[in-house]
């Protein structure tokens, strides 16, 4: 019984490609910081969720959750090896995972996603990575 792998000479080409461009995919891990951190703050203008669910409006401000901007200017990313953190709210914000979460009468109005990451943000950022790895490899 024989098996034949053909092929992997391209595979290993690639990969070579990518272990020497290694800078190239800290652009990357930026990139898709910068995807989130964008989609995130998009929650304040459309006053929806992370998942298009829309916020309750707020009794006592039409712009929800924007009063003066310093929940939503505290959304911010860092990279780690191998890790990307996203933070919102934080010193800056204390109060914003009260929001995020709800709490008492404060209702649900969530920017950051928190146990899911919604679809149409993880196909954003497959498609990039698609696009941007093609061109490292070519």
């Amino acid at each position: 019984m024989t098996i034949k792998i053909e092929g992997l000479d391209k595979l290993i080409k690639d990969i070579n490609t990518i272990d020497n461009n290694l800078d190239d995919l800290n652009v990357l891990s930026k990139k898709i910081g910068e995807l989130f951190t964008k989609n995130i703050k998009k929650t304040f203008e459309t006053k929806k969720d992370p998942f298009g669910n829309q916020w309750t409006p707020s009794k006592s401000n039409p712009d929800t959750l924007v009063d003066t901007g310093a929940l939503k200017n505290s959304i911010k990313y860092k990279l780690y090896d191998g890790l990307i953190e996203i933070t919102g709210g934080g010193a800056e914000a204390p109060y914003g995972i009260y929001h995020n979460d709800g709490i008492g009468k404060m209702p649900k109005r969530q920017f950051m996603p928190t146990d899911n990451i919604p679809d149409e943000w993880l196909d954003d950022i497959f498609e990039m990575l698609d696009k941007e790895l093609s061109e490292i490899i070519n």
